[in-house]
């Protein structure tokens, strides 16, 4: 996640609005949506990032489907609208994700068990409980055994199965409070394949299409794509993620997208400047099968892409460290 962070020179101490990471505070999120969220300053942080500056719709990813169902001049396609959420956290995504696509189910995977808890919580009380399925587990490049995740209760979007690698990134970023409190809990794995087999099983075989592949998962993106099958790689017409490029992570992600395996007409990857400039590692890539921009797969540079920097109002609210 991208939440949380802020400038060196913030104050280190909480203020007393931060909230039980179990049963948060209610944010409104725009389009008659609410949710829960475990603290404020993070969830408003989350909210403008995907219903304001909409980083993952961008680069031809998007939500709403065309106009009539499908692009000019293509085929009807086979099989029911699914969206895949990986690092699903809240729900903040999830929500948006269902008003777009009314016609579409959703699969939410987190591996949090506070997270889980306020994300069933949001999809009910949005009245979406009944299109979505929450599978309580991390996703990786194979799916059975357990795993430990580092949860920070203050900032639990950075919770991570990388908690050697991320924590020294955190340390960067984030004021001491926030990671303090720190704890590991374990999760179950899966993969992404095993989690569509087991929706097809729960449909009758019915075949699905993933619509958006959505990933945020604290630096186990590419083991996220390692964990698709050959055969379903054909039925994901979306990917958008966010990627921690550490020993040129962004770079093997973008070939796998683009190259045999993928094999998206549109890959675009490009880094966060304004979360460069604290000494983060965070990119956005976003996949497209079928596209109606200029196709071609390659590294945005960090500069001359300024619609991925973070909305300057959303990281003020961080810095502010206020909740």
């Amino acid at each position: 996640m991208r939440a949380c962070k802020r400038r060196r020179d913030a104050r280190d101490a909480p203020r007393a609005e931060h909230c039980d990471e179990s049963t948060g505070a209610w944010l409104e999120l725009g389009a008659g949506l609410r949710a829960r969220v475990p603290d404020r300053a993070e969830g408003e942080y989350l909210r403008r990032e995907i219903y304001e500056a909409r980083v993952y719709e961008r680069h031809g990813v998007r939500l709403a489907p065309p106009r009539g169902g499908r692009l000019d001049g293509e085929e009807p396609r086979v099989g029911r609208p699914l969206i895949v959420d990986v690092g699903a956290h809240v729900g903040l995504f999830a929500l948006r994700a269902l008003g777009a696509r009314p016609d579409a189910r959703l699969l939410a995977v987190e591996p949090s068990a506070a997270c889980c808890a306020l994300l069933a919580a949001n999809l009910a009380s949005n009245a979406f409980a009944t299109r979505a399925r929450i599978v309580h587990a991390a996703a990786r490049a194979r799916a059975g055994g357990l795993a430990m995740l580092r949860v920070f209760p203050r900032c639990t979007s950075n919770s991570t199965l990388r908690a050697t690698e991320r924590e020294a990134a955190h340390a960067a970023a984030l004021p001491r409070w926030r990671l303090a409190g720190a704890r590991d809990e374990q999760c179950e794995l899966t993969t992404v394949s095993r989690v569509l087999a087991d929706e097809r099983d729960a449909t009758g075989g019915a075949a699905v299409r993933v619509v958006l592949l959505k990933v945020d998962v604290e630096g186990d993106e590419l083991e996220v794509l390692r964990g698709i099958e050959p055969a379903d790689w054909p039925a994901i017409e979306q990917v958008a993620l966010e990627a921690h490029d550490v020993d040129g992570r962004v770079r093997h992600i973008v070939e796998l997208l683009s190259g045999p395996i993928g094999r998206f007409a549109s890959v675009h990857a490009s880094r966060d400047a304004e979360l460069g400039a604290l000494g983060l590692d965070n990119w956005l890539v976003h996949a497209v099968r079928d596209v109606q921009v200029e196709p071609g797969a390659g590294l945005g540079d960090a500069d001359s892409e300024s619609v991925t920097q973070s909305p300057a109002s959303a990281v003020g609210t961080l810095m502010r460290d206020d909740s």
